[in-house]
């Protein structure tokens, strides 16, 4: 009776509470910085001309994504972000001209996550890209498969898809344009609420010319780069970040056995924004159990943008 007693007496270890994701969760960010463009251009027809152009200015840009939770380990995640670039391009002999581009996205993702091991899921969006060298516009779709890896304070991040145009283009020499393209990031916390980021996408796609330009052909490869490093203020749902971006693409055009042209596209951006959080806790809870997912569209990448069609 003595010992039943005792044991009657001893303390009970409650369970350990494990705090769960809010239902609906997100954020909004707003972004700024300086741009540089430079396109090296070279016509052979047998003989070889070259020239180049530079282009600098201020970019802005937005983005708000949201989270739902509809079921334990499965959620949804909604995308909407843009960026317009006022650019002074600067041709040969000292003559300037002032214009501007952008490009939005509208995007979804449905996903499978653990928050101890990593996601799996797949995404899709659509959205649109202004040139202004010619000031044609290419509305364009992506769809693609996501998967995220978590190991302590390290998330390895990977996306592959599919980029296609939508309807027809404005230029009359395209029917349409289609990109693969593969996408990885790496994200470090150094504490909870520092987190280190690198990124690198690369797409390789081509045109489809009308039947009146054949044997015509256009391809081309783009890559990304981005390093960005995010720090928020402790309990405060606001966070800081700052970014370098750069992208290349070099257009190759085949116009006959002895007539080619190549285009190269460089862009170098150093941006700064700000961020406000939505039911959502330290940065490193938030991309295990928040809003972690993001789009890049290659069609929406700058080096692109600035010369969607060289002919």
């Amino acid at each position: 009776m003595t010992m039943t007693a005792g044991a009657a007496d001893m303390p009970v270890k409650a369970p350990r509470v494990v705090e769960q994701p809010q239902q609906v969760s997100g954020y909004v960010e707003l972004y700024g910085g300086w741009a540089r463009t430079k396109e090296s251009f070279t016509d052979c027809d047998p003989l070889c001309d070259s020239f180049s152009s530079t282009a600098s200015g201020w970019a802005l840009g937005g983005a708000g994504r949201a989270t739902w939770w509809w079921a334990t380990n499965y959620s949804l995640q909604l995308d909407a972000q843009g960026e317009g670039t006022s650019h002074k391009h600067t041709f040969g002999g000292g003559g300037f001209a002032r214009t501007s581009s952008h490009s939005y996205l509208i995007g979804g993702h449905a996903n499978w996550r653990d928050p101890g091991r990593g996601l799996i899921g797949i995404f899709g969006g659509a959205g649109d890209a202004t040139n202004f060298m010619n000031f044609s516009s290419v509305r364009h779709g992506l769809i693609g498969a996501e998967g995220q890896l978590y190991w302590g304070p390290i998330t390895l991040y990977g996306q592959g898809g599919y980029q296609s145009t939508l309807g027809g283009i404005s230029s009359f020499n395209f029917d349409s344009i289609q990109a693969w393209f593969v996408r990885g990031t790496a994200r470090f916390y150094a504490t909870p609420n520092l987190r280190f980021e690198g990124t690198v996408l690369y797409a390789d796609g081509d045109y489809d010319v009308v039947a009146a330009q054949a044997p015509y052909t256009l391809d081309f490869q783009t890559w990304l780069w981005r390093a960005k490093v995010e720090y928020k203020f402790g309990t405060a749902p606001f966070s800081i970040f700052a970014a370098y971006e750069g992208s290349r693409t070099k257009f190759d055009e085949v116009f006959g056995p002895a007539d080619t042209r190549s285009t190269r596209v460089t862009d170098n951006r150093i941006l700064g924004g700000i961020r406000l959080y939505l039911n959502e806790n330290t940065l490193q809870w938030n991309d295990r159990n928040g809003t972690t997912l993001d789009i890049i569209a290659p069609f929406n990448a700058p080096s692109f943008i600035f010369t969607q069609a060289p002919s």
